[in-house]
């Protein structure tokens, strides 16, 4: 047998290494990247030219074809060396170690071992799957990235079995906390598994971690919304039932009162202070230069993308984002990720190309973990060349939102897998908001107290005063009204203080527009959103929430138009998003289009039955009734005019008009 001279690397992208520590080899040729993988996953490792000339050129004549092919292994082999390539009749031969072959090893040891044996293979496997086969890789060549796409999915359910095993075997041992991270792994892998989701809400049940179970649930249904347009099986629904009903709230106290005028005054005396500080612990983000895969002359257009993508990342100032000087400097220089970022100081990085022909423009955006190059995030957007200048702004937005929306998600998996002593001030918060988008009231109050511990850890983050009045907000919600104007105190009070340590943050203004708005203070309420918007108009939250101010403003025709920008802009929304568009569309009488909506709404919080009821008043039974139901269920006697009246209309004839709708449901006057 003859002996590997290049081992490669494919999951979590591309890498040849040299055998024998001889350093990593630099190969920038995407047909031969493509080539190597074919070869890798083949038996005996082995495949005819006419099979690999049809798969990587099949844009092209036979002919052209195969002299493309040939082109391609004679480059191959000025940078492998001889040996790596072989002819083999009408065939061609690699020889090569691969992690494919150390994957497919460690899985054949955990099936046929037992024991300490197996647990170590299984977590062996977790070492070598780094990330999806080929991450971020596209060839744009349809057979290859049918077939690339095929090996992707075995790969992956290859890793989920092992994480599965392991959790099993974790929870032999009575290792909670063990089973809970193999399953988290499992997720982040394929985070739309339904069966992960319930085994990790029993696995945070068991481990005492009931808050975590139901909050596992919320995310469950929102991943299931996104990838498939499905709703939770009947299983897990029947598991949050069970665990829900089992869910004491906890006793709270009432905080002290504290008027709106107060709290002005004490935060008109803070000193301002940098936003980021050493506690708060904000990722870093490097974005390196786009690869031109068009003509050389279109490198300006590529780079002026690069820096396009820069520019409105440090919008979001939950980031702290490289300078392009910084990242573009390492251009030519033959790094791994893993060296990049090291270099850069970057927690994670961002990658991709641009391919700009006469019928299309192609980008393509990937998001790698910095530390072990693995692969968090990729898509691929196509525009035509006329659409160009039209949908530029919107494609970099659509990018920069989902980027800083994946790099939260990254963080806050990381943030669950610390103990509570080693959380920083911004994983406190990322906990606390994972909380606060249950919008129940034991969210409130879990959320509530991460808020708190952030600004213990820090007490000059803005972010954490910031959100801390969003709890405060949320809390009001199923407060009577005393108290709940007590909660409204300590919500200015808090995004003050936000505001005084950052005027710059644009989640501080966005949190002052709807307490503006509950206060009925309307045009406080547009001045801090319009800041807000000015201050970032790539956050979806932000886009989402000019939506919502635009329905009590009665201007429900802007407000579509803002909700569903905020969804284009981040494809990873919120599926209460859909209650916000169901109640726009209602106010301006698509009635189709808010019952669609409706139907898409799986909160089962008072707000969100309600707005599903009233979109739902001229629909069928079948979709009318259950909600109807369940509202009345929740509120006995529940009353249209007295609900109403405790929500923020400007205008009387929009808050009537929802008045009539409930009432046209069923429900009492």
């Amino acid at each position: 047998m003859v002996e590997a001279a290049i081992k490669l690397h494919l999951f979590g992208g591309f890498r040849v290494e040299r055998a024998g520590g001889g350093g990593d080899v630099s190969l920038n040729n995407k047909k031969g990247r493509a080539l190597l993988c074919y070869l890798a996953l083949q038996p005996q490792r082995r495949a005819p030219r006419a099979t690999l000339a049809t798969l990587l050129w099949a844009d092209t004549g036979p002919q052209r074809a195969r002299h493309n092919l040939r082109q391609c292994v004679a480059a191959l082999r000025r940078s492998l060396g001889d040996e790596a390539l072989q002819s083999d009749d009408d065939a061609l031969a690699l020889v090569a170690a691969s992690d494919v072959d150390a994957l497919a090893e460690a899985i054949a040891i955990a099936g046929d071992g037992g024991g300490e044996q197996q647990r170590e293979a299984l977590e062996r496997v977790l070492t070598i799957y780094l990330g999806e086969l080929m991450g971020g890789f596209f060839l744009d060549v349809d057979e290859f990235d049918r077939w690339l796409d095929d090996e992707r999915r075995r790969a992956r359910d290859r890793a989920c079995d092992a994480l599965q095993r392991l959790a099993t075997l974790h929870d032999a041992a009575g290792e909670h906390e063990g089973a809970i991270s193999a399953i988290e792994r499992w997720l982040e892998i394929d985070p739309a598994c339904e069966a992960a989701h319930r085994a990790l809400m029993r696995r945070y049940d068991a481990a005492g971690r009931r808050s975590d179970a139901l909050a596992q649930y919320e995310r469950c249904v929102e991943a299931l919304a996104r990838a498939y347009e499905a709703k939770p099986e009947a299983e897990t629904n029947a598991l949050y039932q069970r665990l829900r009903a089992a869910s004491t709230p906890e006793p709270t106290t009432t905080p002290a009162a504290e008027s709106a005028e107060a709290a002005t005054r004490a935060v008109s005396a803070l000193p301002h202070a940098p936003r980021v500080t050493p506690h708060a612990a904000l990722p870093v983000v490097a974005v390196l230069p786009l690869e031109n895969l068009s003509n050389e002359d279109d490198d300006y257009f590529s780079d002026g993308i690069a820096e396009d993508l820069i520019t409105e990342l440090t919008r979001f100032r939950s980031l702290i984002v490289i300078a392009r000087t910084s990242s573009f400097r390492l251009r030519d220089e033959a790094l791994s990720i893993p060296q990049i970022a090291e270099r850069l100081g970057a927690h994670y990085i961002v990658h991709g190309s641009v391919r700009r022909g006469p019928q299309s423009l192609r980008i393509s955006a990937q998001l790698i973990d910095g530390a072990s190059g693995r692969h968090l995030w990729a898509n691929r957007y196509k525009v035509r060349p006329d659409e160009l200048f039209e949908l530029e702004d919107e494609l970099l937005r659509t990018i920069v939102a989902t980027l800083a929306d994946r790099v939260e998600a990254a963080q806050l998996s990381r943030a669950r897998r610390k103990s509570p002593d080693a959380l920083l001030a911004h994983d406190f918060v990322l906990r606390g908001k994972c909380h606060h988008h249950r919008f129940d009231e034991k969210g409130a109050d879990d959320a509530r107290e991460m808020f708190e511990r952030a600004i213990e850890t820090d007490p000059q983050y803005a972010l954490a005063h910031a959100w801390l009045g969003c709890a405060y907000g949320l809390k009001m919600a199923h407060a009577r009204k005393q108290q709940a104007m007590q909660y409204l105190a300590l919500a200015y009070q808090a995004a003050q203080r936000a505001l005084a340590l950052d005027d710059d943050e644009g989640e501080c203004h966005r949190i002052l527009a709807a307490i503006n708005l509950l206060t009925r203070n309307f045009d406080l309420a547009e001045h801090h959103q319009a800041r807000a918007m000015a201050l970032n108009p790539n956050d979806d939250r932000i886009l989402c929430q000019m939506g919502e101010l635009s329905y009590f403003l009665g201007r429900g025709a802007d407000g579509v138009a803002w909700v569903e920008r905020a969804m284009r802009v981040n494809p990873y929304h919120s599926d209460r998003y859909f209650l916000h568009l169901s109640r726009l569309h209602r106010q301006t009488g698509n009635h189709a289009e808010a019952a669609r909506c409706a139907a898409r709404i799986n909160a089962a919080d008072l707000q969100a039955l309600v707005a599903s009821v009233a979109a739902c008043a001229h629909a069928e039974a079948a979709l009318l009734e259950p909600r109807l139901a369940a509202l009345r269920a929740r509120v006995p006697t529940f009353s249209a005019e007295r609900f109403v009246a405790s929500l923020p209309f400007k205008h009387a004839r929009d808050a009537q008009q929802l008045v009539d709708a409930l009432v046209s449901a069923g429900l009492q006057r």
